[in-house]
């Protein structure tokens, strides 16, 4: 009975107050079910349960565990036992049931139906599996979302040791592997009743576990296992009511298999491909990807970015294939009972998220760096045709880059950039990165935007390996403290290894500007701090206002505080937070602080918040301003802002407010102050409705320009006479304007022009220039801007 009490307390407890939807059931022709397995256990329900109609619940065993059912037990989370006996479902006091029956579905099957289901035979359900020492709760709601999908902090993983032997015949479809995952974990502040822990689609064989101390390693004996199907969980609970015990260290084992035949989308957990894109080449070799939530499709663990621990891994392989991990390899010993076949081991990472676990099992050629430990793997004619040349030049670079500017040494021995067929991006593993061919093969003879592609995927994908894997997001609704960061830093990589191939110009316009024009439309935006609702919507979270808008708010983050101060933010980020998971208010302390001990917040004319609560009014709400602004001429000469929300696709009663850094310089020949990139010159605050500039003698006679070089996640609008005055500039005099805010007048027109808040008239007016430039950051804007970015569909995916 303990066990069943502790079952309901699963079923009743909240592990988070972030509610997050469950895994989607599959149907099958074999039946009008919909259905859970994981190839040991099928569990399935009558789909859209309503009170008053028909429910049939049916569980059904698979070998390898046994190939019939045996005692058929149902309970609800209102503690009703219904036990199968004969033709008859009766309770735990032997009274049948009225208006339930068996399901016939077979001597492997345990089944009842409902006839007429009530309120309170809606929600959770297990159905017990007690045969041959092997105890399970199978675990089913009638509710297609269910709640509480976080795992409860009362473990701390310390410790895997991970072996996978992939299925090297597997063709086609199918994805079979065995493997064993050994998990240390302690105990948190109180005794436990429980130890859950993820895992999807895998067979589980066998479960061990042992208590430790010291030495010492005493083996536990277990009570039930529960599998909640829903919640990709599963729970163990030792024998005779023992609890585990606070403060106290356990190792928990698991033997399990795949055999699994997937879909057109295949490649996550554990999966083949073939090598190469080689017309004859057959081969079938072997890769991970675990971002977001796919490393317990691969094996048994804690699956959230926040549980960090040290891995262990080992692979099994024949002779045709090497491995290669995170970590270097240790040794290479015969596999017992594998004629022909070794297991690799790879040596200890250190501490990290379970999603960054990477293996790859591959025949490909090695081309190893001069510099450093750095190596670039692909297919033996690619390499030998020199296009992995360029990839083993940069990326050395780049590292060694930024370990001087974050003042953060790389924390592993050896860094693996791998080709992957069909990838369709790249991942950054820390240790070992997967990239599509196109972002890590060239030909000597690529133009610099084929360049431009393995360059900037290379950048972003090392900035990795201080950003999401050195320093992780906790949990997946602020994913751009990964992704942002990446998108951001590998600008500065880029434009470090290539100073010409117009690094910030391509940001602007490629990043910034097309995510603005995005953010306008209310019917796709969202907040790049925002709550994620379930295993498909954490992939929303690696969308454009993740990367792009967290790349440009970072960069607008940098030109608040300087650049100077802003590094020495990030050094500070970093290493505090080293092999540990943050949050934004991690991020933004260590930015303030830095801020004040180098006098840069808070700021003159700034507002009276935290550096936090400034940032926040991005962070946490989606959309963005357009500041209005416009000239004095008077006693006083000056300049007025003031800002609304830029919505470009319905009327809207809400007002949202930014605090927004304002930047400006006069166009002329000598332009005040000029077009460096500063400090802010002025702020307007949410709670403020206009701000005025101090005295600007300059401004009498010639046009203005707000935010300088783009760095502002904002539009700007001017009045008629302004934006007349510019037109002439660009018609007569068009490098008075930096070429950066050339490209954002010819965004910010485009997009006003579109919203209403410019006339047609204007905006033909500040066009009409075109024919005449020949910069790359205005070109690019008229490419892009011009044409709403229609034409912009790379397929790539930097993960």
């Amino acid at each position: 009975m303990f066990g069943f009490l502790v079952l309901l307390s699963l079923i009743a407890t909240s592990f988070s107050q972030e509610q997050l939807k469950s895994k989607e059931g599959f149907t099958t022709t074999q039946d009008d079910l919909v259905h859970w397995s994981n190839g040991e256990f099928d569990i399935a329900r009558t789909p859209n349960v309503e009170v008053g109609a028909s429910l049939t619940l049916k569980s059904t065993v698979s070998t390898p565990v046994s190939d019939t059912w045996g005692n058929c037990v149902w309970m609800s989370q209102n503690e009703d036992i219904w036990i199968v006996v004969g033709t008859e479902v009766v309770d735990n006091e032997g009274n049948v049931v009225p208006g339930v029956e068996p399901l016939d579905a077979g001597a492997e099957s345990c089944g009842i139906v409902i006839n007429e289901a009530k309120e309170d035979w809606l929600g959770g359900w297990i159905c017990i599996y007690s045969k041959d020492g092997v105890n399970v709760g199978l675990m089913i709601s009638t509710d297609d979302d269910v709640d509480d999908l976080r795992l409860p902090e009362t473990f701390i993983p310390k410790h895997y040791d991970i072996e996978l032997v992939p299925d090297l015949e597997s063709q086609g479809s199918q994805h079979a592997w065995t493997g064993t995952s050994n998990m240390l974990v302690q105990v948190a502040e109180i005794d436990q009743a429980y130890f859950t822990f993820h895992s999807d689609e895998l067979t589980i064989l066998e479960i061990t576990a042992f208590e430790i101390s010291g030495e010492e390693k005493k083996r536990q004996a277990l009570g039930f296992a529960y599998i909640d199907f829903q919640r990709t969980f599963i729970h163990i609970v030792l024998a005779g009511e023992e609890l585990f015990k606070a403060g106290s260290m356990y190792e928990i084992n698991v033997r399990y298999m795949a055999d699994q035949t997937r879909g057109s989308y295949f490649s996550y957990g554990f999966y083949h491909r073939v090598c190469s894109d080689a017309a004859a080449d057959e081969n079938q070799c072997w890769y991970t990807q675990f971002e977001s939530t796919n490393a317990r499709n691969a094996f048994p663990c804690l699956d959230e970015p926040g549980f960090k621990a040290t891995f262990n891994i080992k692979v099994g392989r024949n002779d045709e294939y090497h491995a290669i991990s995170n970590m270097p390899l240790l040794e290479t010993v015969p596999m017992e009972g594998k004629e022909g076949w070794v297991m690799d081991i790879f040596d200890t990472s250190v501490e990290m998220s379970a999603y960054l676990v990477a293996v790859g099992v591959t025949d490909y050629k090695p081309i190893r760096s001069s510099t450093d430990n750095t190596t670039v793997w692909g297919p033996k004619d690619d390499i030998d045709a020199g296009r992995g040349d360029y990839c083993i030049k940069i990326a050395p670079e780049i590292i060694k880059f930024y370990e001087d500017y974050f003042q953060v040494k790389y924390p592993l021995p050896k860094m693996d950039l791998m080709y992957e067929v069909r990838k369709g991006g790249a991942m950054e593993n820390w240790g070992l990165i997967l990239f599509d061919p196109r972002t890590i093969m060239l030909d000597a003879d690529a133009n610099d935007d084929t360049k431009w592609t393995v360059l900037s995927v290379v950048a972003h994908e090392l900035a990795h390996q201080w950003f999401g894997n050195l320093v992780t997001t906790n949990w997946w609704s602020q994913t751009w403290l990964n992704e942002g960061f990446a998108t951001f830093v590998s600008y500065l990589g880029t434009d470090q290894v290539d100073p010409d191939i117009n690094s910030w110009a391509r940001m602007l316009v490629r990043e910034t500007q097309r995510v603005m024009l995005a953010d306008e439309d209310t019917s796709k935006h969202w907040a790049m701090t925002d709550d994620v609702t379930n295993r498909n919507d954490i992939e929303r979270k690696f969308g454009m206002f993740t990367y792009q808008k967290g790349g440009s708010v970072i960069r607008m983050m940098e030109q608040i505080l300087s650049k100077e101060t802003f590094a020495k933010g990030l050094t500070s980020y970093l290493t505090s937070n080293s092999y540990s998971s943050t949050t934004e208010d991690d991020l933004f302390f260590h930015l303030e602080e830095a801020a004040i001990a180098d006098g840069k917040w808070p700021q003159a004319n700034g507002p009276d918040f935290s550096f936090a609560e400034v940032m926040k009014s991005w962070t946490n709400q989606a959309g963005l301003p357009v500041i209005h602004a416009r000239k004095t001429i008077g006693d006083i000469p000056s300049l007025s802002f003031n800002q609304s929300w830029l919505v470009s696709n319905e009327a809207v009663s809400e007002e949202r407010r930014w605090d927004v850094p304002l930047t400006f310089t006069t166009v002329e020949e000598n332009p005040q102050p000029g077009w460096d990139i500063g400090l802010p010159q002025a702020w307007i605050s949410h709670d403020e409705s206009e701000v005025s500039t101090d005295s600007m003698d300059a401004l009498v006679d010639v046009p203005f320009v707000v935010n300088i070089q783009g760095t502002g996640y904002y539009r700007v609008n001017y009045d008629d006479s302004n934006w007349k005055a510019l037109a002439e500039v660009l018609r007569t005099n068009r490098d008075l304007i930096h070429p950066m805010n050339r490209a954002q007048i010819i965004c910010d027109v485009m997009a006003l022009s579109g919203t209403g808040y410019v006339t047609m008239e204007v905006k033909d007016d500040v066009l009409a220039y075109e024919d005449m430039e020949t910069d790359y950051a205005p070109l690019l804007a008229f490419e892009r801007c011009t044409s709403e970015f229609k034409e912009e569909i790379d397929g790539l995916k930097k993960i």
